[in-house]
């Protein structure tokens, strides 16, 4: 969970810093401007991924956390309960 979190943080500021460097070029330059609007896109689609896996790691934390002592198998059992839910 901390390596993946980790990763999209990182990834996170990569696209900041990009836009960033963007920005400073793209004084009057249309294109510029459409690609720094394409790269904030981007950023926001990541942004809401990187949110969505911490919140499924943490779910899933959770979880098996509550059925630690009452299962033998708890990988086993918080798959079963990861496929079934939406």
């Amino acid at each position: 969970m901390n390596n993946t979190k980790k990763s999209l943080e990182d990834q996170v500021k990569t696209h900041e810093t990009q836009l960033k460097d963007l920005q400073g070029k793209a004084k009057g330059n249309e294109e510029l401007r459409a690609e720094i609007t394409k790269l904030q896109e981007s950023q926001k689609q990541a942004k809401e991924q990187y949110e969505q896996q911490l919140q499924d790691e943490r779910m899933s934390t959770a979880l098996k956390l509550a059925i630690a002592n009452k299962v033998h198998d708890v990988d086993l059992v918080t798959g079963l309960v990861n496929c079934c839910l939406p």
